[in-house]
């Protein structure tokens, strides 16, 4: 098999469209370079013949003509086409079939040669036509029946003639006995008188006998003629209904004006679809639903006046299987005459020419439907037709294209109706397709044009295709041009930015690299090159995957995952493999370019923190093992202070001493546990061991047992948590016993913390408030953080800022949220979330999906008379619901055309300030692209999510007037003003 070398692959793609069975071959061995769909049907092939020589790919050609009619197109040049029988195998049957076929050589412009076949299966139409002839022959042969009949009606009458004769001649041989006998008695009697006499006689009677042997062998001879000629008769008329009994073609004889079925074949039963049982029923009592349709009427004036009726590609609806359907025909109606002249009966033939005509029907709808498609079609679409190219049809892009009236370009030479688009090369493109046939594509090509009275160029990717009739022959050209100007000036400007972009990113000494928005890498700078040392086309093709430490790998490929479709900025840890073998620590950071609400590219950096994580490592692991070490004695001296206790009274000033340096002990001991849960933290080595308890138990004993260790505050618990719940029940408690802590802690001049819990929206809602020293609002973000003080002198209050930090990441792995509300000399209160189903629900309540939207955490509605969107927010909102909410928010706005939002806050509670970053660089920038115009914001009572809102709008934003408001009445006077 040799390699296909398709001449034009523009060329291919509108042929493989084609329904004409077409196909293209090269070289004079008549190698396949291409066949479509109908000319693979016709050869009963699939497409893995491309490439094979003819008789190759499709053996059944062999000891056929066609290879020798291909090479000597080839050769001499000269086009070849007619109509031809070909046997194929189709279905695993030799079929064999009539074709009209057309082999024409092209040449390409780099002088190959190539030969086009187009063909058609004309099998039906000859038939049909054979069918019409074999019917004039069976009319023929029924005159000459006739004529047969009126000399057989002559012999006939010559017999019976004939028979008179001969009965004549008897009688007359009667008399002439008679006379004999006369004369024999008579000369008998007179024998002896006369000799000579008795001769005479003698003589005469063998004269007679003679004539009566000759008149005998005349009878005899009559009598075979007669026979032969009946047995010619009976043979005639047997031939007759065995040759109309097995035409391939309806033919039916009905005698009578009442049209009396008289001879059928099997074709014309098949036709009718009633069944064999019709010789003697009247043509009307067979076909009654032919009523109204006019064909009595037609066979009545045969039949009256003797002229016969044709018909071509009518259509007659017959009863079929119980169904009315359309079928079409070529039929005739002809007189039929006895040996008197007169009409007896009319014969009808009959050729089905269903398939023709629908064939026919379908090419003309598909000239309608390519008309439509053009004048519809999302692209600049029109015909031209004629050697001129004369704008017939030409859709509205199009005409916007030209820059010029419609009334001004229709149906006139396209050169005339666009002489600005003259002599740039187009006129010769035109001709080359009319005249060749071949396709001609071009891309980006630039056209000056006069548009709207103003010269422009003009980029464009054109396709002249060759539009051609059912016989292959061209009639016009098809245009199809997309305008793609701007897209070519952009690529101008991005490739000259992307080349200072380039620059800039090589100078750095960090792994910078882009993707494109499906996170698919687009660049990678010099460092990655060198790092790894390999090409940008071997990272690409081994994929990240080959160098992340596949520890790192699951997480590094979810976070990603999960920015490409939130469209935030990505931030993870993970171990690079370099090209010395060693793996090394990088942070990875990347962030998106939002242009009109999409993203455009990412940009990325992987900074080597290598150094750094070895420091934290050697730290956390110095933490660890110092932890450990130091727990083992602490235990010791633990026991040794249970044994001075016993020994010691706590009234005495030893006793006293003992009691303080147990206390410090304590405190030790949980700063150690501290950091042991720290180092189990970093090392992703925390244990959570969850099972079902009761919480308001946990809470009780909790409570209880620091009431206990305190002599200064008094602990009030109101909770109406009576509930079980799945989760680690020492990890909860630990989390209680920190708030508890720093609660009594950071309230020296208070006595009362109280401890809250309820049940909301099916999250249980846990706060410990103290009346203490409070916290400034510009630490509250950061109070999470590991080693984290808000006073970071030792001097005031004891602990190295780590027990907020693990109590965080506690509820963050029961699904749940922390957050803080305070202010300096008012006191704190710290409160988490827990959702009893291990992440929080947000289910849709009602919407139009038009107007309004209501669900258990946002409502919103379009106020149609004020041209705004109200939407209020409703109790704890986290990542998942914000980001639901905002997209809502945001498809309201677009299908209402809505330009002013009033985002009411003011009854959302929690912490929800994991999603604020993704406000800012993705969804705030799509309200804007959307139209956004004024944005009104009303604050939450809580601080966290004040916090959070702040975060969530870009502060400068010059296309959106932003403000913030603490009640509903100030922010909508703003918002309608």
């Amino acid at each position: 098999m040799s390699k296909p070398q398709h001449p034009d692959p523009a060329l291919l793609s509108v042929l493989m469209q084609s329904t004409e069975a077409t196909a293209i071959y090269s070289n004079e061995p008549i190698i396949i370079e291409y066949a479509n769909n109908a000319m693979l049907a016709f050869w009963g092939k699939g497409p893995e013949i491309i490439g094979m020589g003819l008789e190759e790919g499709v053996p059944e050609l062999k000891g056929q003509p066609f290879k020798a009619m291909l090479q000597k197109v080839m050769q001499t040049g000269i086009q070849d086409e007619g109509i031809i029988a070909a046997e194929t195998r189709i279905n695993g049957e030799l079929v064999t079939r009539q074709y009209a076929y057309c082999y024409k050589r092209v040449l390409t412009g780099d002088g190959k040669a190539f030969i086009l076949h187009t063909a058609a299966d004309v099998t039906a139409q000859l038939e049909g036509a054979r069918a019409l002839e074999y019917a004039s022959a069976q009319a023929a042969a029924l005159n000459r029946e006739q004529q047969l009949n009126e000399q057989l009606a002559a012999v006939n009458e010559e017999l019976r003639a004939s028979n008179e004769e001969l009965m004549q001649t008897r009688e007359m041989l009667a008399t002439l006995n008679m006379d004999l006998e006369d004369k024999v008695r008579v000369r008998t009697t007179d024998l002896a008188q006369s000799e000579t006499a008795l001769k005479a006689a003698n003589e005469e009677l063998s004269a007679i006998n003679e004539e009566l042997f000759t008149t005998n062998e005349e009878l005899v001879e009559s009598e075979r003629k007669l026979q032969q000629l009946l047995r010619e008769l009976a043979g005639s008329e047997h031939k007759i209904r065995n040759m109309v009994a097995s035409a391939p073609f309806p033919i039916g004889v009905y005698v009578g004006r009442e049209m009396r079925i008289e001879l059928v074949n099997q074709s014309i039963l098949d036709v009718w679809g009633k069944g064999n049982d019709v010789v003697g029923k009247t043509y009307h009592e067979v076909l009654p639903e032919l009523k109204g349709t006019g064909i009595y009427e037609q066979l009545d004036r045969v039949f009256m006046e003797g002229r016969p009726f044709h018909a071509r590609n009518q259509r007659v609806d017959l009863v079929v299987n119980g169904r009315l359907q359309p079928f079409y025909f070529n039929y005739s109606f002809t007189a039929l005459y006895n040996d008197e002249g007169r009409i007896y009966g009319v014969m009808n033939t009959a050729a089905e020419v269903t398939d023709v005509v629908t064939a026919k029907q379908k090419i003309e709808q598909s000239e309608r439907n390519l008309h439509n498609m053009i004048l519809q079609a999302p692209v600049a679409m029109c015909i031209m037709l004629g050697p001129q190219h004369v704008i017939t049809v030409a859709n509205t892009l199009m005409i916007e294209l030209w820059g010029k009236p419609g009334q001004d370009v229709m149906n006139k030479p396209v050169f005339e109706a666009l002489p600005d688009a003259g002599n740039q090369g187009l006129e010769e493109v035109l001709n080359q397709v009319y005249v060749s046939g071949e396709t001609f594509s071009a891309y980006e090509r630039p056209v000056h044009l006069l548009r709207n009275g103003q010269w422009d160029v003009v980029y464009q990717n054109f396709v002249y295709e060759p539009y051609k009739d059912e016989n292959g022959l061209v009639q016009g050209i098809i245009a199809i041009t997309i305008d793609v100007t701007q897209q070519v000036l952009a690529r101008h400007r991005t490739e000259e930015n992307e080349k200072r972009f380039r620059f800039l990113l090589n100078a750095m000494p960090q792994q910078v690299w882009t993707a494109t928005p499906d996170g698919a890498f687009s660049y990678l700078n010099e460092v990655i090159l060198r790092d790894f040392d390999q090409s940008f086309e071997q990272i690409i093709a081994r994929g990240w995957n080959a160098f992340i430490h596949p520890d790192d790998l699951p997480d590094a490929l979810s976070r990603w995952q999960r920015c490409l479709q939130n469209k935030q900025q990505y931030l993870a840890e993970f171990r690079l493999r370099f090209s010395n073998g060693a793996y090394y620590w990088h942070l990875a950071r990347a962030i998106p370019l939002i242009e009109d609400g999409k993203v455009s590219f990412w940009l990325g950096t992987n900074t080597n923190i290598h150094q750094q994580k070895e420091n934290e490592n050697i730290k956390d692991e110095f933490i660890s093992i110092a932890s450990h070490e130091l727990k083992t004695p602490l235990t010791t001296i633990k026991g040794f202070f249970q044994l001075i206790k016993r020994e010691v009274s706590t009234q005495t000033t030893l006793g006293n001493f003992v009691e303080k340096a147990e206390r410090q002990l304590e405190r030790l001991t949980r700063l150690i546990e501290d950091l042991l849960d720290v180092s189990k933290i970093n090392a992703g080595k925390m244990i959570y061991n969850k099972e079902s308890f009761d919480f308001s138990a946990l809470l009780a004993d909790t409570v209880e047992s620091i009431q206990h260790t305190t002599k200064t505050h008094r602990i009030e618990l109101h909770s109406d948590c009576n509930i079980t719940y799945y989760g680690d029940q020492l990890r909860i408690e630990q989390v209680l016993i920190n708030l508890l802590n720093n609660a009594i802690k950071y309230s020296p001049a208070s006595q009362k913390i109280v401890v809250r819990c309820e049940i909301e929206n099916n999250n249980l809602i846990v706060s410990v408030e103290d009346l203490g020293v409070g916290i400034a609002e510009e630490h509250l973000k950061s109070l999470f953080d590991r080693f984290y003080r808000v006073d970071n002198s030792s001097a005031r209050f004891q602990g190295l800022g780590l027990g907020l930090f693990i109590a965080n990441e506690i509820v963050k792995r029961h699904g749940g949220s922390f957050w803080i509300e305070s202010e300096p000399g008012g006191g704190s209160t710290f409160s988490f979330l827990l959702p009893l189903n291990g992440q929080q629900e947000f289910a849709d309540k009602a919407t139009d999906h038009q107007t309004y939207y209501e669900g258990s955490f946002i409502r919103m509605y379009y106020r149609e008379d004020e041209h705004y969107m109200e939407v209020e927010w409703m109790g704890y909102q986290n990542y998942d619901s914000v980001v639901k909410g905002c997209e809502i928010m945001l498809n309201l706005m677009q299908k209402n055309k809505c330009t002013r939002i009033l985002n009411d806050n003011s009854l959302v509670k929690g912490n929800w300030s994991e999603a604020s970053d993704w406000g800012a660089s993705v969804w705030f920038p799509a309200m804007a692209a959307a139209g956004l115009k004024k944005f009104a914001w009303i604050y939450s009572p809580s601080t966290f999510s004040r916090i959070a809102a702040n975060k969530s709008l870009p502060s400068d934003y010059d296309a959106v007037q932003v403000a913030f408001f603490d009640n509903k009445e100030a922010a909508l006077n703003w918002l309608l003003q």
